[in-house]
């Protein structure tokens, strides 16, 4: 059942909203590239797959999927288990960061949870992090004291415990030029992501340990003692930009051989992560294969093995994936099918009646309910579809408005006089 509900879910996005979820979602588009949106919804409900996006969550996120239980729970029922307002923007922030991942969406009777979730997070829902101890930090300073180590070094330390890349993505968030000091940041690291922290109690000395070999690496600099502040090569890592190196001739034994069928992919890998060239479709990893493939999914590619031999492919692109599955489904459709697929609250003859609206421009009467769970009555005119929203003249508010499909509950007829 809830598997068909992500597919209708999926099927009313316009592409650039399907887009904004595969690029949140990577482990969807492995290849090959999911052939349809059943595929994809298969895919985006893999609980393993879920396992991993949860470990990246920050603590309120868990805290929502938490009080959602197994759905669907209508908003202003999640605001009141969450001690919140209807409507309450925090909220609305966390469930944006659920909905772009796919692990929550909106349904005929509320939100819906890709799973029942319980978790250890207690407290009450607190979406603002405890703020570490500043100071001003010199940017020049923080470049000077960067240490240039291998790439592939690098990017082994990156690929390995996530609490090394909570940690670094903590400090790539604190504001511009600023040093947060080690012993502060554990609370701000546990609340980012708590699944792959750990408890508080022991939490201070291991961030202080992340960040101090990160500063050996040169991927973060401390510019006064106990202070940490990230350097270029940690925000590369961070953004997920591959590390060019220097230009420079280099001598080393091979570990494993890294094959590719498109040269200028091999060519963005071997300057990534500084791999020898032997051909055109092959290049050579000083590394063993489990850790060059380790680093090749860091760093974003989709490797395979055999035999000491690393086979790499191309990921899909999210923005492509996207147009073409969103398109089977919204080409050539008719405004009744839209509306069918856009506002599942609707019954049958109140989305004819509906369409029929749009394709005349004549009033129609709808109730509508708006992100905070108020519902109201208008009477629309000149109703134009625009994508998940209907566009149209509103006589109580005197002037053009747009209303999102999925919050119109009913629609009926306008006796005019």
């Amino acid at each position: 059942m809830k598997s068909g509900a992500l597919v209708g879910w999926l099927g009313n996005l316009d592409a650039t909203e399907l887009t904004e979820i595969l690029r949140r979602r990577p482990d969807a588009l492995s290849s090959p590239a999911p052939a349809d949106l059943d595929d994809l919804a298969a895919r985006l409900s893999d609980r393993a797959a879920v396992a991993g996006v949860l470990e990246t969550l920050p603590l309120p996120a868990l805290q929502v999927l938490e009080a959602l239980g197994d759905g669907p729970v209508p908003p202003d029922r999640l605001a009141a288990e969450l001690g919140r307002a209807p409507g309450d923007p925090e909220v609305e922030a966390v469930l944006q960061v659920l909905t772009q991942r796919a692990l929550v969406w909106s349904g005929r009777d509320g939100l819906m949870p890709i799973f029942p979730y319980a978790s250890d997070t207690g407290g009450s829902f607190e979406p603002v992090p405890p703020a570490p101890r500043l100071i001003p930090a010199d940017r020049l300073r923080i470049m000077r004291t960067t240490t240039e180590r291998p790439v592939l070094q690098l990017v082994n330390w990156w690929s390995g415990p996530p609490l090394r890349q909570v940690v670094v993505r903590v400090l790539h968030n604190l504001p511009p030029d600023t040093a947060a000091a080690g012993d502060s940041l554990a609370p701000l690291v546990h609340w980012t992501a708590p699944l792959t922290t750990g408890g508080l109690p022991d939490l201070s000395e291991k961030v202080n340990q992340v960040l101090t070999d990160a500063s050996e690496l040169g991927i973060c600099a401390e510019p006064q003692p106990g202070y940490f502040a990230i350097g270029p090569v940690g925000r590369a890592l961070a953004d997920g930009r591959p590390l060019v190196p220097a230009q420079r001739l280099r001598v080393r034994p091979v570990g494993s051989v890294v094959v590719s069928e498109d040269p200028d992919l091999l060519d963005e890998v071997a300057a990534a992560l500084e791999l020898e060239r032997f051909a055109p479709t092959v290049a050579g990893s000083s590394e063993p294969p489990a850790e060059t493939i380790a680093a090749l999914r860091a760093a974003g590619y989709v490797p395979e093995a055999e035999a000491g031999r690393v086979t790499l492919r191309r990921r899909a692109n999210p923005a492509e994936l996207a147009r073409r599955l969103a398109v089977p489904l919204q080409r050539n459709a008719s405004p009744l099918e839209q509306i069918r697929r856009r506002a599942p609250r609707l019954t049958p003859a109140q989305a004819q009646l509906l369409a029929e609206a749009v394709e005349r421009g004549t009033p129609v009467w709808i109730r509508y309910v708006d992100a905070g769970g108020r519902a109201s009555e208008r009477v629309i005119e000149h109703a134009a579809l625009a994508g998940p929203t209907i566009e149209a003249f509103c006589r109580l508010r005197r002037d053009d408005r747009a209303f999102a499909l999925e919050r119109i509950v009913a629609a009926a007829a306008v006796q005019e006089d």
